[in-house]
């Protein structure tokens, strides 16, 4: 079992999104057996049986939630909230509005990425390693697992693709597990979180909230104390973005860079 574990998820992929991201929580592997319980024993005591948390549902009352008070919700949360903030010791994510992706980054570069979810995949990626490079706790030969909220199987092989060609760039993503491993929410408990993060991020990015880059103030209730490094990828950042791929060589190079 990995020493720390990343449990991630993808949000605004389905059709016609105007924005995507990728987001996640890190911690180590005594945190989160402890993170298990604690939720489960609030899933247990919900309002309403429910087993498995689906915060679109749960934000929206549907599915499982219809029907469910705001007192309801608030009594749930209040038990769920905690228990992400007592296991959390990073919350990462980065978003990009689709329309900045497509009307800025050269079709070559989008040739090199799909879907643009996948370069927010790889910038979530940094995240983590960078963590990694910081954290003194962290003894040579320890691995962080990469689970990830799984999707369908297209967007899961290229998930594999960006992961595989990130680890191939850098010296130390050793620290890294070999492959990521694409999981149900059901049986990886932590990517219910992943998932509130992931979908708040989301609805929160075109009310100008995130702009910041603090999503403290979106997510006070289970992201206190908890460090965070989130972000939107403006369009000034993915012109620099593609400058840097042509740097590093993984782009063809159209001249001399201004």
């Amino acid at each position: 079992m990995p020493d720390f574990t990343a449990y991630l998820d993808a949000s605004g992929t389905h059709e016609g999104s105007d924005v995507v991201g990728f987001s996640g929580l890190l911690s180590a592997g005594r945190l989160w057996g402890r993170f298990v319980k604690d939720w489960s024993n609030g899933l247990a005591h919900a309002p309403k049986v429910v087993t498995v948390l689906h915060f679109g549902e749960f934000f929206s009352a549907l599915g499982a939630f219809h029907r469910w008070t705001d007192d309801d919700r608030h009594n749930l949360m209040s038990k769920l909230g905690p228990a992400i903030s007592r296991a959390a010791i990073l919350a990462f994510g980065i978003l990009v509005r689709t329309r900045d992706y497509y009307e800025v980054l050269s079709r070559e570069a989008q040739a090199l990425y799909g879907e643009p979810v996948n370069l927010c995949l790889e910038y979530a990626l940094s995240h983590v390693l960078h963590w990694s490079r910081q954290h003194r706790g962290l003894s040579k030969g320890d691995r962080i697992g990469i689970i990830i909220d799984h999707d369908n199987k297209p967007r899961m092989q290229a998930w594999q693709r960006v992961y595989l060609d990130f680890k191939g760039r850098y010296d130390d993503t050793d620290r890294l597990a070999l492959t990521p491993i694409f999981g149900a929410r059901a049986k990886h408990v932590p990517l219910q979180a992943a998932d509130v993060i992931a979908h708040q991020m989301y609805q929160h990015i075109r009310d100008g909230i995130l702009e910041s880059g603090n999503i403290r103030e979106v997510l006070r209730w289970s992201l206190a104390g908890v460090p965070n490094v989130t972000g939107i990828l403006k369009r000034e950042n993915l012109a620099i973005h593609e400058r840097i791929l042509i740097e590093e060589g993984r782009l063809p190079s159209r001249g001399p860079l201004a």
